[in-house]
Formats: C-alpha cells, structure tokens, sequence
C-alpha cells in the first residue's frame, strides 16, 4: 500500500523513491513485533537525523531535493489518509449494531490464541469461530470488570509449547462464573489487577512455561 502511494504522482522518478519506502517500513513500529522491523534487527531505533531547513545560502540542487521530499511526503500523508478512510468505510459496511434484552440467544466468537473460557483446544487453528447458543441472563453494569483472584493454575499444551493459565474471578461475578485464561495474556492485559500479587505469592513466585 505505502510503495503504491509512492509511485502513484511519480510513476517516472519511482525508482528514486524506493530507499524512503524502506526507511518508512523498517522505522514504522509493527503490532506484531511491538517495536520497529530495525529495533528487532539490531536491538535500538534508527538514528533519523534532524529535518534539512532551507536558508539562502543552500544550494540550489540541494534546494530542489529537499522541496520534492516535502511536497512528496505530503502527497504520501494525503494518499494514505485516503486509503485508511476507504478501508474503514469498507469495514463499517460489515458492521451491524445489535442491543440484546434479557432472553435472547447468543452465539459467542472467542478470540483464537486468547480466550480459552469455552474449549481449550492444542490447535487454535482448527478451533470453532463461535460457541453457544447462550442464553443472556442479566445485563452487567458498565463498570471494567478486572481480574479478582486467581482460583488455580495449570499447564495446558498449545502446539509445541506448554502454556500456563489462571483460573480468574473477575470483580462483580460469583465465583462459579470464573474462566480459564493464559496467564501472560490476561496480566498483560491487565498489569495492574491485585489478583496478581495472590498469584505470585503462591509455590515461591508466579507461572513460567517449562
């Protein structure tokens, strides 16, 4: 997407264009990686160097490059803009608003390699997209609902891998309601939930994956 931007209001001068597309894919912190492609490589971020001012005395060529790289850089916000807001306009097509009333049946979607309430299964990939049907039987309040307590612990194997859960009580639900959850995943999600002082505490310190 961003190399098309690129080329798209130069399709004569692309060539020249290509080092600042890699300089923009390797600087650009990834979701995945949580950090940038460069930081992953070489372990600190890229020294970018401070922004080229014009003054009179700069050579004319000198000049003529910076004035394309700013009117270049903008052409690429505006384009990526657009492509964003496309994208989002696509998105929001498959998107429907539902309100449930105390009754209703619902089907649940789980989030693959995250929750693991309903069915724990060694290969995510082949996991069912939704579970239930359930049956809604009050409404909770608005308040974030936040681990309470860590009930147990175990070892599950996904893969390769053995991961370590927590079966959490969540603050305003009854125990009975409590879920199974990767330890990692949820004390990330939540860092500051007091449920992981009891958890730490117990064995001589928290879960690690053998």
């Amino acid at each position: 997407m961003y190399l098309r931007c690129v080329v798209h209001d130069s399709p004569l001068t692309w060539k020249s264009w290509l080092s600042l597309a890699e300089l923009w894919y390797n600087t650009l912190v990834h979701s995945s990686l949580g950090c940038t492609p460069f930081k992953a490589l070489y372990g600190y971020d890229a020294n970018l160097g401070a922004i080229p001012t014009i003054t009179p005395d700069t050579n004319p060529d000198v000049n003529e490059v910076i004035q394309n790289r700013k009117f270049h850089l903008q052409s690429l916000k505006e384009h990526l803009a657009r492509a964003q807001n496309k994208m989002k306009q696509t998105a929001d097509t498959k998107r429907t608003y539902f309100q449930f009333t105390v009754g209703d049946q619902v089907l649940l979607k789980l989030q693959p390699y995250t929750q693991s309430s309903a069915a724990n299964r060694p290969f995510p990939k082949l996991a069912y997209k939704y579970y239930g049907p359930y049956t809604i039987l009050q409404h909770l309040e608005a308040a974030k609902t936040i681990p309470l307590a860590v009930l147990e612990r175990r070892m599950v194997k996904k893969g390769n891998a053995a991961v370590p859960q927590v079966k959490i009580q969540w603050t305003g639900l009854p125990a009975s309601t409590s879920t199974w959850e990767d330890y990692y995943v949820v004390k990330t999600r939540f860092p500051d939930a007091l449920a992981w002082g009891q958890a730490d505490s117990r064995a001589g310190g928290g879960v690690k994956p053998a």
